[in-house]
This record gives structure tokens, C-alpha cells and sequence, in this order.
């Protein structure tokens, strides 16, 4: 039971770090919160501070989801404490306490637990990210396709349970997290890559 707990409050502790919003604080001044969509997340960094602090971001949040993952194989072997791990990192991320338990929407932490547990399914949905923000440049589309993707993918090529039902419950929570994206885009109002939000 204490390497349980151990495992929840690191992977939580680690995903509740709100990069996005200490990268803008730093650098600007800024709430990042108060910018643009008002996410915490790379895409809105990437917007308000520049490409690279946005990249910065993403490889930051993408660290804690693997590390969280990577924390829990080195505790034990339970393919259930893995996923258990990269749920609270998610979680930590989606919810953090730093900010008021106001986070971002799991999609470059939820990369990070991806690549520990199963790097096929890391790589397809991936792709699928890449293929979708290439041809349409909505990163929000982008984001719900992979999460569909690597809900399906997960019981393709990933040989534990706990691993496939842990991806499915963090999809849902990222498509549930781009309802307000999902809602924009059929309204035909959401920005695309490289073209900044109106008002922001």
C-alpha cells in the first residue's frame, strides 16, 4: 500500500507542475491563463512568448508523463501501478493545485505516459497528431484524433489491461477537456496554427 500511495503522489506531484504557466510568468510577466484560449498548455505558450518556449513547454510536460510511468517501474513491476501512475500525472496536469485545480488538457502529458507504457501506440497517435495539424493546422483537432487513435491502438499494442482501460479513461478526458475546442470548430472559429486568436 505505501508504494501505492508513493507512486500516486509522485505521479501526481510531477504532472501537477504547470510548466506552461512558469515559462510565461517568467518570461513575460504573464498569466498565461489570461492569454489567448487561457490554457497552460504548449499550443497557447507557443502563441503568447514564441516557438521555442512553446516547444520548451511541450517537451517539459511530455518529461513528466514518462517520468511519472518510469518512477512507478523502478517502485515495482505491477503493470496496474504503471497506469495508476500515468493517470495522476494526467490528473495532476489536468488538475493541478498550484493553479486552483485549473490545468491544461492532458494532450503533451498524456504523449509522456504514452511513450513509457507503449511506445507503438505513442508513435501511431503520433502520427495521427502530425498527419491532422499538417493537413488542417487545428492542433485541436489534431489533439482529439490522437486521443481517438490511441484509444483503439491501446488494444492493439499494449499487452496489459490495466494499460488499455488506463489510455481509454485519459482519452475521454482529453476529448472531454477540447469540448469548448470541438464546440469552436464547428462554429468555424477556432485558430489555426500559426495565425494568432482574436483578442489575444
Amino acid at each position: 500500500m505505501a508504494d501505492w500511495l508513493l507512486v500516486i503522489a509522485a505521479g501526481y506531484l510531477l504532472g501537477s507542475v504547470p510548466w506552461g504557466f512558469c515559462v510565461v510568468q517568467g518570461r513575460k510577466g504573464l498569466d498565461i491563463r489570461k492569454v489567448g484560449s487561457g490554457n497552460i498548455g504548449a499550443t497557447n505558450v507557443l502563441r503568447a512568448v514564441g516557438p521555442g518556449w512553446g516547444v520548451a513547454v511541450l517537451c517539459l510536460d511530455v518529461a513528466k508523463g514518462a517520468l511519472s510511468v518510469l518512477f512507478a517501474r523502478w517502485v515495482g513491476g505491477d503493470p496496474l501501478l504503471h497506469a495508476v501512475a500515468g493517470a495522476a500525472a494526467i490528473a495532476g496536469h489536468t488538475w493541478t493545485f498550484w493553479l486552483s485545480f485549473r490545468g491544461g488538457r492532458g494532450v503533451a502529458t498524456g504523449l509522456g505516459v504514452l511513450m513509457a507504457l507503449s511506445p507503438p501506440v505513442a508513435a501511431i497517435a503520433g502520427l495521427a497528431f502530425l498527419l491532422v495539424v499538417v493537413v488542417t493546422r487545428y492542433v485541436s483537432l489534431g489533439s482529439l484524433t490522437a486521443s481517438a487513435v490511441a484509444a483503439l491502438a491501446a488494444y492493439l499494442y499494449t499487452p496489459y489491461r490495466p494499460y488499455q482501460v488506463m489510455i481509454t479513461l485519459a482519452a475521454a478526458v482529453i476529448v472531454y477537456r477540447h469540448v469548448p475546442n470541438f464546440r469552436r470548430l464547428l462554429r468555424g472559429e477556432e485558430p489555426k496554427l500559426g495565425k494568432a486568436r482574436a483578442g489575444s
